[in-house]
């Protein structure tokens, strides 16, 4: 559940930017480098490993456009006890 994506939207697998890219911790840096068009000196995108520049960004599932989504919760509920 996320303000910046659309209620009932499903991410499944990304569409790049390689054909065997798949969402993971790195695609949050490759979707700062992305959607900050961060570029180093020689105008490349500015990724920090390889990996980053492996990983599925996930700019193209964010509604940046819009207004936040206002329905998602606050606070969770706590866990059941064990």
């Amino acid at each position: 559940i996320s303000p910046g994506i659309s209620k009932g939207k499903v991410i499944h697998e990304p569409t790049g930017p390689y054909p065997d890219s798949q969402y993971e911790h790195s695609s949050i840096s490759a979707t700062c480098v992305n959607l900050f068009n961060l570029t180093t000196a020689s105008n490349e995108p500015a990724f920090l490993t390889a990996r980053d520049a492996w990983a599925g960004s996930l700019e193209t599932e964010l509604d940046v456009e819009g207004e936040p989504r206002t329905d998602c919760p606050m606070h969770l509920p706590d866990p059941p006890k064990a």
